[in-house]
């Protein structure tokens, strides 16, 4: 997530959803790649090191629920992090555009500025 606008620079946030979805990955490439897995780990731990993790506040529960009205029960991580977004006035930066434009989170693809 980026802080206040949307220039791009590399990640000084994170929301602890994106860490948890991220050492899922690594679970269920652990079963198949150990190799891989620790790679990937190794990886995770330095981001976490590097960057603020964002936590779930109530405040931000309060803000996933507003966000979850009327919603299907699938969106729910995706909605965790938008909340964390809108709670931090951050603009999310992400590839998967589609999935988040239903929440009204300000968005940038990182992939789009090369």
């Amino acid at each position: 997530m980026i802080p206040g606008g949307s220039s791009w620079n590399c990640p000084s946030e994170a929301s602890c959803l994106d860490v948890g979805e991220i050492q899922a990955g690594v679970e269920r490439t652990r079963e198949h790649e150990a190799e891989k897995a620790a790679e990937i780990e190794s990886w995770l731990v330095d981001l976490i090191r590097s960057v603020t993790v964002l936590p779930m506040t109530a405040d931000t529960f309060r803000i996933w629920a507003r966000l979850m009205h009327r919603k299907p029960p699938r969106v729910s991580g995706d909605a965790m992090i938008a909340a964390t977004a809108t709670e931090n006035r951050m603009t999310m930066a992400t590839r998967n555009l589609r999935d988040f434009e239903q929440f009204s989170v300000p968005l940038l693809n990182p992939f789009d500025l090369r």
